[in-house]
């Protein structure tokens, strides 16, 4: 009997172990397989914990593939087999996860809610976990535009990964420590902390570590204008992606480089890039980038006076916005439909959507969507108040490519009312 119940839980790890790995590299229908089967047997034979392990997981899942509502209910039923179980890292966890979803559906005080209830409930005295919840509470301090914060959240998760001589976390601590000096443009202090995360990365031979370094670094490079560096890092970060299998990280480095691209003007390269990313997006059901991909083609579209094409994809992305309702989804589709309504020459609704997307963009604290919002406004409405309102927001963020455009578009009198 003894043995049997020993296979069984053998069974239930391996089951989970293929799981995790199949969700690592976005493969997450035949995750779900696992998940389902292993759910199932946990049930049947009563392991309670290892059930709500699966629950949890199957949140998980539900969460990236952009099931906000079916993510909360899997992991609240854990969460409530957890409890029962006295079993207090599961809850802590349960917490954490929640608050990771609340975070993408733009509702940033319930997420921090969570993760001070995970602190609470005994996160703060178990280092390990202490270090992933303050790093997590860096990210949300960084979405809500709260850059001091968020460093002071990523400098407590780095200070314990490195009191526990964790050389994997430290990396992804200095990298996202790197991530906000360059929000605040201080892209020198950036570019030292992706160095020493890059060496560190090198040391314990982390591809994704190192893939995702050079995806940052490559940003800079953007920004900055250097777009021959932009992508040569974007590329080589991809190359990276597609040695692993990490259909995510490709379907993520196909959307930058046809943002390059269009940017560039090179706008078969553009379009190539993106349909390719919305391809493998499509494929593993990817919502977020979904929407992204399909809003980025909406403007490409635009930008070739495709109109028809541009609503189309613009349409699309309306649709996945409401099926997740997510914050920053609906404020990136109602800056495409303004822009869209202001190149068919309906102003006033053009100006309608425009004001909805840049308050939406302000509540969530992405200054570069909110600048982007008020550049148009000027651009397509002669409003020259908001090109100022855009110029003070990309000189805060030191955004070299958009405080560019904002020249260029001074010099030529936009902004002025006609």
């Amino acid at each position: 009997m003894e043995s049997r119940d020993k296979i069984k839980k053998l069974y239930l790890t391996a089951l989970m172990g293929r799981a995790k790995m199949f969700f690592r590299v976005g493969e997450y229908e035949r995750a779900l397989e696992d998940i389902r089967t292993g759910m199932m047997s946990s049930r049947k034979w009563g392991e309670k914990k290892e059930h709500a392990d699966f629950l949890l997981w199957m949140g998980n899942i539900c969460t990236s593939t952009g099931k906000y509502t079916q993510g909360i209910e899997n992991i609240e039923r854990a969460r409530k087999i957890y409890r029962e179980l006295k079993n207090s890292e599961g809850e802590i966890e349960c917490n954490m996860d929640i608050a990771v979803i609340w975070t993408l559906k733009g509702d940033y005080e319930k997420g921090l809610g969570f993760y001070n209830r995970a602190l609470r409930d005994g996160g703060e005295k178990i280092e390990k976990i202490a270090g992933i919840i303050y790093n997590n509470m860096g990210y949300l301090y960084w979405s809500m535009g709260n850059y001091r914060r968020a460093l002071e959240c990523f400098e407590k998760s780095l200070k314990i990964a490195r009191k526990e001589k964790n050389l994997y976390s430290e990396a992804i601590r200095l990298n996202n420590i790197g991530a906000i000096y360059h929000a605040l443009g201080e892209r020198e202090k950036a570019l030292e902390c992706y160095e020493e995360a890059m060496k560190i990365e090198k040391i314990v031979g982390n591809k994704h570590g190192i893939s995702r370094i050079l995806t940052n670094i490559g940003s800079i490079y953007r920004e900055l204008g250097e777009r021959g560096k932009a992508l040569s890092h974007h590329i080589k970060s991809l190359r990276l992606k597609e040695e692993m299998g990490d259909k995510k990280g490709m379907a993520v480095s196909y959307n930058n480089l046809g943002a390059i691209y269009r940017e560039m003007k090179k706008w078969k390269k553009a379009e190539e890039m993106y349909r390719k990313s919305l391809s493998i997006a499509e494929e593993i059901n990817l919502k977020d980038l979904m929407l992204r991909v399909c809003v980025n083609l909406g403007l490409l579209y635009l930008e070739k006076k495709r109109l028809d094409e541009a609503e189309r994809f613009i349409k699309e992305a309306d649709k996945i916005a409401k099926e997740m309702d997510s914050s920053s989804g609906k404020a990136r589709v109602l800056y495409a439909w303004g822009r869209l309504y202001g190149e068919r020459g309906n102003m006033k609704k053009a100006e309608e959507f425009l004001k909805m997307a840049g308050d939406k963009f302000k509540e969530i604290g992405d200054a570069i969507g909110e600048g982007e919002v008020y550049y148009w406004y000027a651009k397509l409405l002669g409003k020259g108040e908001f090109l100022k309102k855009a110029e003070k927001i990309f000189d805060r963020i030191n955004h070299h490519e958009w405080k560019r455009k904002v020249e260029e578009l001074k010099s030529r009198g936009g902004g002025d009312a006609p």
